[in-house]
């Protein structure tokens, strides 16, 4: 890729991937709020705010997928593949940074000391570990695309 085809991927993998994650920590944070006004303005009652915390978690996961499947698709420096909704490596790179995610914040709160350790730097050290365990989420889903891809597997 040329030096500007480079940089405008990049700025529009970053605003949609912003716009993308956004959206999900804001369905899971104020989703219960947003629909209760929706619903008290369309007379609705609770039928609404129900349905939303029913699919609040599997939309947040949605959003999360599109997001690594939108960057397996656009960052690599390739012929432009098919669009596939669910690219294994996909699937299997975000139930990974779920795990992981999960598995680092048991660590972090039971059994790290980094505040006395470090302290103020502490969480810092604590976020920066954690982005390196979603690239490593990230690398692996991309790993398996790719062997998946040189095999001849079609993906779903």
């Amino acid at each position: 890729r040329s030096w500007w085809k480079k940089r405008l991927v990049a700025i529009g993998l970053m605003i949609a991937l912003m716009v993308l994650i956004i959206m999900a920590l804001t369905l899971i944070v104020y989703g219960g709020e947003i629909a209760q006004a929706i619903a008290a303005g369309l007379g609705l009652g609770s039928m609404l705010t129900t349905l939303l915390h029913i699919v609040e978690w599997p939309l947040a996961v949605a959003f999360v997928l599109l997001v690594f499947n939108l960057l397996y698709l656009y960052a690599p420096n390739i012929k432009r593949r098919d669009w596939h909704w669910l690219m294994p490596g996909t699937v299997v790179a975000v139930g990974l940074w779920f795990l992981a995610s999960y598995g680092f914040n048991l660590y972090v709160s039971n059994f790290s000391t980094y505040n006395m350790l470090y302290g103020s730097v502490g969480s810092v050290i604590v976020l920066l570990l954690w982005f390196y365990i979603t690239g490593i989420a990230i690398l692996v889903g991309a790993e398996i695309n790719s062997q998946l891809e040189l095999a001849g597997v079609k993906e779903t």
